[in-house]
């Protein structure tokens, strides 16, 4: 380590920075005073600072650790262990469309956590747009789209609300699971958001969730509106049996009208 000798090196840079013509005799002694005394330091006891016994020093983290270790042995922790092992859905139910307004109700003072798609499972690496063939072959329509979503034009300039489709399930009688896109078909994997209470086991919920969707290889046409804000741009993105699109439609649709339906994309080909 060098630090003595920066720092000694240091506050001589800083002694002799003045010009030489504005030094006066008693500086220029300064300077020179100084430059043997930390020579003679040098010599005697080298460029390292000599190491000394750490001291503890008490801070507020040694209560928080206490507390830290006391809750990881509390009958609470346990109990989400136990959970989080073994954690099965026993039943499920998916919310149709009409049935929105109880969903809401019951959950409306539901705090939300969210799953992404930082995984390399499947159901974070698969397009959304097969996702979404496979969950319509599956569960069926989706409980709420863009369509239902966007019906003013002050939603429609909330660019977080820009979702393409949405799964609404009941797990167990009473855990709330939405599925939801990502951002548009052309991303990657599906978001899992339930209440708060179940953060620390929602990849656990998820994965038994969806296990036998997604050992299932049934893909079932469909066709959604989707919203490129950044392009300011409409499109229908769906799948018509065959292979995928992503067609972009001229003006914004009437969503009061409701969802789309394949016949106008086959009448537009």
């Amino acid at each position: 380590m060098y630090i003595l000798r920066y720092l000694l090196l240091g506050a001589l840079i800083g002694t002799i920075a003045v010009p030489s013509h504005a030094q006066s005799l008693v500086d220029r002694y300064r300077e020179a005073r100084f430059k043997v005394q930390v020579s003679e330091y040098l010599d005697q006891f080298g460029e390292q600072v000599p190491s000394g016994n750490v001291k503890h020093i008490p801070t507020r983290a040694d209560t928080l650790q206490h507390w830290l270790n006391q809750l990881a042995n509390s009958a609470r922790i346990a109990e989400w262990n136990r959970r989080e092992k073994n954690f099965e859905v026993a039943g499920w139910r998916l919310v149709r469309k009409l049935e929105r307004a109880w969903f809401s109700k019951k959950f409306e003072n539901t705090l939300w956590a969210f799953l992404g798609t930082e995984s390399l499972l499947p159901v974070d690496t698969t397009y959304t747009r097969d996702l979404r063939a496979k969950l319509e072959a599956y569960y069926g329509p989706p409980t709420q789209t863009i369509s239902e979503l966007l019906n003013s034009n002050e939603t429609e300039r909330r660019r977080d609300r820009y979702m393409q489709f949405e799964y609404w399930f009941v797990v167990n009688d009473s855990i709330p699971v939405v599925l939801m896109d990502v951002n548009g078909p052309l991303e990657r994997g599906l978001i899992v958001s339930s209440d708060e209470r179940y953060r620390d086991i929602l990849l656990q919920v998820r994965e038994s969730l969806l296990k036998e969707f997604l050992q299932s290889q049934k893909r079932a046409p469909y066709v959604d509106y989707y919203y490129d804000a950044i392009a300011r741009t409409w499109y229908y993105a769906g799948f018509d049996g065959r292979e995928y699109f992503y067609q972009p439609i001229s003006s914004r649709p009437n969503l009061a009208l409701g969802r789309p339906w394949l016949d106008i994309i086959n009448r537009l080909d």
